[in-house]
């Protein structure tokens, strides 16, 4: 397991933050860690376009949509 968790640990640039979402049929549940493993943030959001949008928004730098 230790060589798992090194393995991923070398894949993550320092200073990212990775944001897991487990997707549900009304709300979607979310996790932000850092490249260490440490859990930063936890929530729930609803599964619209409004609750997307908040997610995106939560972990923006500027609270900011980007835009393509």
């Amino acid at each position: 397991m230790k060589k798992t968790a090194a393995r991923k640990l070398k894949q993550v640039p320092k200073g990212y933050l990775i944001v897991g979402v487990d997707p549900h049929k009304k709300k979607h549940a979310a996790v932000a860690i850092t490249q260490d493993f440490t859990i930063r943030d936890r929530f729930k959001f609803d599964n619209t376009r409004e609750g997307l949008e908040f997610l995106l928004r939560r972990f923006s730098k500027n609270g900011k949509m980007p835009r393509s």
